[in-house]
C-alpha cells in the first residue's frame, strides 16, 4: 500500500490551483443583456479606479471608449469546446471553445452606419452590461480591470423590416481569450454602485455641411445637425468648440436651429476651408457629440 507521502506527492496535472466550490457566498448572476449596454475599449484601455460616470465619459472624450447602448436582443454565438477521443475510448479537449455574441438594434437605419466604424480586428476590449445594469469584465493576474479582449468586430447586414418584423441593425464579435472569463471574469453589482451604467450613452454624430463661398467673400455659412433626422443640434456649441481651418477667423457662431455663421478674412478662389466639432464636445448635461470634417474649397 502506498505511503500518505507517496500519494500527496503524487503528479495532478492542471488540478493544483483548483478553488473552493462552497456555497457560503453570495451569488451574482448576469442578466439578460437585451435593453443593456456593450462598452468597446480601445485595446489595452484599462478601466478607471474611480469607477464612475465622470470618468468613464472622461474615457469617452478621448476616444478610447464607445458606446452600443439599448440592444433589443442578444444572441450567444459560443463555439463548442472540440474533443478528441482516442482508439482505447479515451477523451481529451483539443481546443476550448470561444465565447461569441450578436446584439440587434432598433435605433433606426443609421445605427448601421455607426456599427460599421467599429468593424475591426484586435482592436477593441469589450464590456458586458447587463439590462440591469450589472457590468461584466476581467482581471489580470497583475490586476489590471480591462475588457474580454475581442478578435472579430462586424457590423452585420441590415434585417430590413418585413411583416410583423421591424428593421433591425446588428454588431457581432468574438471573445479571443478563454481565459480570461473563465479565471479573470469580474464583476459590478449596480447595487454597490452609485450611479446606473446605463445612463452611459453614446456619443451624437453631427453633420456639418459648408456652402462654398466666391472669391472675396468674408463669411461661409452652412449647418451642424444631427446626421439622424437633421434637426436635432447642441445649442452649446460655439467657435471654441470647432476647429476651422483656412483663412485667419474673426468670429463663428450656431444658432438653434444648426445654423452655422463664420466670419473670416476675404477668400480666394480655390482656398479650401474645414469645419469641425474639436475631437468630442460634452455639454452642461453630459451629452457628447462628434462630427465629420467638412471641407469645401472657394469658387472663382
Amino acid at each position: 500500500m502506498a505511503s500518505l507521502a507517496t500519494i500527496s506527492n503524487a503528479l495532478d496535472c492542471g488540478v493544483s490551483d483548483v478553488q473552493g466550490l462552497g456555497l457560503a457566498h453570495c451569488k451574482f448572476n448576469f442578466n439578460d443583456m437585451a435593453g443593456g449596454a456593450t462598452l468597446f475599449l480601445n485595446r489595452g484601455t484599462e478601466l478607471p479606479a474611480d469607477f464612475s460616470l465622470a470618468t468613464l465619459r472622461a474615457l469617452q472624450v478621448a476616444g478610447k471608449l464607445k458606446v452600443a447602448s439599448n440592444p433589443f436582443s442578444v444572441e450567444i454565438q459560443n463555439a463548442d469546446d472540440q474533443k478528441e477521443t482516442s482508439s482505447g475510448g479515451v477523451t481529451a479537449v483539443a481546443t476550448k471553445g470561444l465565447y461569441g455574441f450578436m446584439f440587434k438594434y432598433v435605433n433606426g437605419l443609421l445605427f448601421d452606419t455607426a456599427l460599421s466604424s467599429l468593424n475591426s480586428q484586435n482592436a477593441y476590449d469589450v464590456v458586458l452590461i447587463d439590462s440591469a445594469g450589472n457590468a461584466l469584465f476581467t482581471t489580470s493576474k497583475s490586476g489590471k480591470k480591462t475588457g474580454f479582449s475581442a478578435g472579430y468586430v462586424n457590423a452585420m447586414m441590415i434585417d430590413f423590416a418585413s411583416g410583423a418584423t421591424t428593421t433591425k441593425t446588428g454588431i457581432e464579435f468574438q471573445f479571443t481569450n478563454r481565459a480570461q472569463m473563465d479565471n479573470g471574469k469580474t464583476f459590478i453589482n449596480s447595487d454597490e454602485i452609485d450611479f446606473s451604467l446605463l445612463e452611459l450613452a453614446g456619443v451624437n454624430q453631427l453633420q456639418i455641411t459648408l456652402v462654398a463661398p466666391a472669391d472675396g467673400a468674408t463669411t461661409v455659412i452652412g449647418k451642424i445637425v444631427s446626421k439622424y433626422d437633421g434637426t436635432l443640434t447642441s445649442t452649446e456649441l460655439t467657435e471654441a468648440s470647432l476647429t476651422i481651418g483656412g483663412p485667419s477667423v474673426s468670429a463663428a457662431s450656431v444658432n438653434s436651429n444648426g445654423g452655422l455663421e463664420i466670419t473670416l478674412g476675404a477668400v480666394t478662389a480655390g482656398q479650401s476651408i474645414s469645419v469641425q466639432v474639436t475631437g468630442i464636445f460634452e455639454d452642461t448635461e453630459g451629452v457628447l457629440f462628434k462630427s465629420n470634417t467638412a471641407v469645401v474649397v472657394v469658387t472663382a
